[in-house]
């Protein structure tokens, strides 16, 4: 019973150390989401304050951009199914791009990220749905240099574990002929020396001797 309660915890253990490993790699990725669009919509923002003709930027203002983004990365992960990291971007990628696109889209217009100008916030539109499109592409092609470097990870260790395997064989298929030859040259020396003696005696008893 007690060996029994012991594989219990620590399986429970175990999983619990998975779920806050899964846990943290989310929280890593979401990190990782949100200070990507933050630059992205802070480059747009920096942009337009230049061609306004003014280097000065809102603390405020990028205040609520990190908070947007951060905001907006939990939603993606938790709620829309992570869609910019999918496999394939297909009817339901698109539609949620859309979506969060509109939502950047109508939170810069109320909170005035580009001073009320409607033209800029109308192209601020199009230009974080070509922002999603990207960070899928981005995303898409990390997953494949990935996939394509474990591939060859493991074909190196497929071709490690068979020179080794082909050694130990070959080590042992040595050692097993040489025990056979040591045990062939002992038996022929044994006989060799038997019918040498057998010779000698036989020798000695036809001259009436004793061969000592």
């Amino acid at each position: 019973m007690k060996g029994r309660a012991e594989k219990k915890r620590r399986k429970i253990t175990l999983l619990q150390s998975e779920k806050f490993k899964r846990f943290l790699s989310m929280e890593i990725g979401i990190e990782i989401k949100a200070c990507l669009y933050f630059s992205i919509i802070l480059f747009y923002y920096f942009l337009h304050r230049v061609v306004q003709g003014s280097y000065v930027a809102g603390i405020p203002v990028m205040i609520e951009m990190v908070l947007t983004s951060y905001a907006m990365s939990y939603l993606q992960v938790y709620l829309l199914q992570n869609f910019d990291e999918a496999e394939r971007f297909g009817a339901g990628v698109a539609g949620r791009s859309v979506f969060c696109t509109a939502l950047y889209t109508v939170i810069a217009y109320l909170f005035r990220w580009f001073d009320g100008n409607l033209t800029v916030t109308f192209c601020f539109f199009p230009y974080m749905l070509i922002t999603y499109l990207c960070v899928f592409l981005i995303y898409k092609l990390k997953r494949d240099i990935d996939t394509a470097q474990l591939n060859r990870e493991l074909e190196r260790f497929k071709s490690r574990r068979d020179k080794e395997e082909d050694g130990a064989y070959g080590e042992s298929a040595k050692n097993e002929e040489e025990r056979v030859d040591g045990e062939g040259g002992g038996s022929e020396g044994e006989r060799v020396h038997g019918e040498g003696g057998g010779n000698i005696e036989n020798k000695g008893r036809e001259k009436g001797g004793t061969v000592k």
